[in-house]
């Protein structure tokens, strides 16, 4: 039972994988292009259709990247308002590659939440092995005390 059911995730990806595929001679990619256009010219309307067109593509790419991360839409949220961003203030110079962009926002974005995640788990581990710390001493302490009368009690007899 547990092979046919990875046998069919894996056919299954493999009937997605070349529909999220972007290639540049790819209508996807062109039409991508044309809403990124349309987006630094001010539609909101271009910047719903981007979002649909592009969102299960990226999701794929970002799970992929990091698949031990728990933050996945929140990666895509970030890139989308970020490339959003710059596509309405006309700071990207080549809208033709916006795909590329894009994905390229996505990871490093990505990268920036492994960075935080490591610094919070670092953060953890210290005060949980401040616990251990205190706790030990307190053991310490009890076999010292334990030492101590077991001396007083033969010093005594």
């Amino acid at each position: 039972m547990c092979m046919s059911i990875r046998y069919y995730i894996y056919q299954n990806q493999i009937k997605r994988l070349p529909g999220l595929a972007f290639d540049k001679k790819d209508s996807s990619t062109q039409f991508a292009a044309e809403l990124a256009r349309r987006i630094s010219v001010g539609d909101e309307v271009a910047e719903n259709e981007f979002v649909r067109l592009l969102h299960r593509w990226l999701l794929f790419i970002v799970r992929r990247k990091f698949s031990r991360s728990s933050h996945h839409e929140d990666i895509l949220q970030d890139a989308f308002m970020l490339v959003l961003h710059k596509l309405k203030q006309g700071e990207v110079n080549k809208p033709d590659s916006i795909t590329s962009y894009l994905r390229t926002t996505a990871i490093n974005i990505g990268f920036d939440y492994l960075k935080k995640d490591k610094k919070f788990d670092s953060a953890i581990d210290q005060d949980y092995m401040g616990f251990i710390k205190d706790t030990n001493e307190n053991i310490l302490s009890q076999i010292i005390w334990t030492d101590k009368v077991k001396y007083v009690q033969q010093v005594i007899q």
